[in-house]
């Protein structure tokens, strides 16, 4: 079983999985994958997922506001 890590835990968090980080980054599944499982070291990858896993959040929590504003109206 794969071990359970803080990449894992923040593409669960914003809701994208390893497929959709290689296709934005245009990187191979299996590498994206690798670094994820902590079976490969890659300071520039892991700092990737976790600004495209931020803006993600971010994004989501922008919209929920905005909602809100809008019932509050």
């Amino acid at each position: 079983m794969a071990n359970d890590t803080i990449l894992k835990r923040k593409l669960a968090e914003a809701g994208i999985s390893q497929a959709e980080v290689s296709r934005r980054m245009g990187l191979t599944p299996q590498h994206v994958n690798y670094v994820v499982n902590g079976l490969r070291e890659s300071r520039r990858l892991s700092l990737e997922i976790l600004a495209i896993c931020n803006k993600q959040i971010h994004a989501v929590e922008q919209s929920k506001q905005r909602r809100t504003n809008r019932r509050s109206i």
